[in-house]
């Protein structure tokens, strides 16, 4: 089912992020940028969870996701290996490869994820 709530509130975080971009003087955790260094995010690089991947770890959360609309299809994913994603929650991940042919890739998070299918990851800059 649909959470409404949940979807507004992500849109809320991304219209509040996009009139921003993590610098000193602001407190970046709302927008997962928890970064050693001062780092904008790249915003117009975002993408939607399409579907969990593999066994849920022992906290119920899966560590790989696979993401849909970060990428056209005929953009080279495998450029983006190793760049760090942020879930509207917080929680930062990692690009481990692209999956099929249709712009979508693989991101993995240490941790786990507590993302649904639908929620939004944000790419950080370099």
């Amino acid at each position: 089912m649909h959470d409404k709530s949940r979807t507004m509130n992500q849109l809320d975080l991304k219209r509040e992020y996009q009139r921003s971009s993590c610098s000193d003087d602001l407190d970046c955790s709302s927008f997962g940028c928890t970064l050693k260094e001062r780092t904008e995010c790249e915003k117009e690089r975002s993408g939607k969870i399409d579907s969990l991947r593999g066994e849920p770890m022992e906290n119920g959360q899966f560590s790989t996701v696979i993401v849909k609309d970060m990428f056209k299809i005929h953009e080279n994913t495998r450029e983006y290996l190793e760049r760090e994603v942020v879930s509207g929650n917080g929680e930062v991940g990692k690009i481990v490869g692209p999956f099929g042919k249709a712009g979508k890739c693989k991101v993995y998070f240490e941790s786990g994820t507590a993302c649904v299918p639908d929620d939004m990851v944000w790419l950080l800059a370099e």
